[in-house]
């Protein structure tokens, strides 16, 4: 062998003696793998042991820039950093603590976000997620949706924690202060109990500014709407088994697409913008369409025409 390699051309043999020198060279790597495998158990991955060890100057100097640096996207980025910091989890604490107190808006949204990782006290976290709807109903004014903020971690926390966030709300309502148009926006959100609350939105509805008076009413219209189908509902129930499981669900897709105050019903001011008239379908003629008296009208379009006589 040794004899043909001589007479190959001197291209064909440098590519030779490349291809064994790779070839030796993986072997070698492959085996010293192997061995180094060889009697160990896969360990499990140490999160910390791998985490990145920063001097403790260049970690002391992040959360001082998370709180106090000028500039509040630098503030905003240092904060991000500090968040994947590894056995830093107190002082990330009383970091994001103090970032809830900031002036900047923007700051504070980005702790709120950190909320759910944090042990704060559930008031606390209550109170912040309240503080920064405020204050983006302030920066936005007329413009502020609270739709818009339905998907936002300040409305999460208040979901999780309903009955302090109830509790909040009422003892801010009772303030009457500036910010009560924005409460009782809130609080349609939040869904207060307006029969305990009953008396103090009493007074608010006599209030010298007529948006107050006009959120006022969109709640009281809002729980009569609610009680009204919740009567009809036990006044004419449809039997669901006498109805195809698919048309309930296209009668609540419906309805959803319609219901603008969240009842889970449809009123007639509701229903007008249909392009077909769903007036039939209110059995009982209280004025409310229930997903169960839909779901039934559905069904008798579905059938096929009988013969006349």
């Amino acid at each position: 062998m040794a004899q043909w390699i001589v007479f190959l051309p001197h291209g064909i043999l440098d590519m030779w003696k490349h291809f064994i020198a790779g070839t030796v060279v993986f072997v070698v790597a492959l085996s010293t793998s192997s061995n180094g495998i060889q009697g160990q158990e896969p360990a499990e991955q140490n999160v910390e042991a791998d985490a990145p060890e920063f001097p403790s100057e260049i970690v002391d100097r992040l959360f001082e820039m998370a709180v106090s640096d000028p500039s509040n996207s630098i503030r905003r980025n240092a904060l991000i950093a500090c968040a994947s910091l590894p056995n830093e989890f107190d002082r990330f604490r009383e970091a994001v603590s103090m970032c809830l107190d900031s002036p900047d808006v923007a700051l504070r949204r980005q702790a709120v976000m950190y909320l759910p990782q944090v042990d704060l006290a559930p008031e606390r976290k209550v109170a912040a997620a309240m503080d920064l709807l405020e204050a983006r109903f302030v920066d936005r004014g007329k413009g502020f949706s609270m739709r818009e903020s339905y998907n936002t971690p300040a409305l999460e926390i208040l979901d999780q924690h309903s009955e302090l966030a109830e509790k909040e709300l009422v003892s801010r309502l009772s303030e009457n202060g500036p910010m009560t148009v924005f409460y009782l926006e809130l609080a349609n959100w939040v869904e207060i109990d307006l029969r305990e609350n009953m008396d103090h939105l009493q007074e608010l509805s006599k209030s010298d500014s007529p948006e107050v008076r006009g959120r006022t009413v969109l709640l009281w219209s809002k729980y009569l709407s609610i009680a009204m189908t919740k009567r009809a509902q036990a006044k004419h129930s449809v039997d669901r088994k006498d109805i195809d499981p698919k048309m309930f669900a296209y009668a609540e897709r419906i309805i959803g697409r319609y219901d603008q105050d969240g009842s889970g019903s449809l009123v007639e001011q509701e229903w007008q913008p249909m392009l077909m008239s769903p007036a039939s379908a209110d059995v009982d003629h209280d004025g409310i369409i229930t997903v169960e008296e839909y779901a039934a009208y559905l069904a008798r379009r579905s059938q096929p025409n009988r013969s006349k006589r």
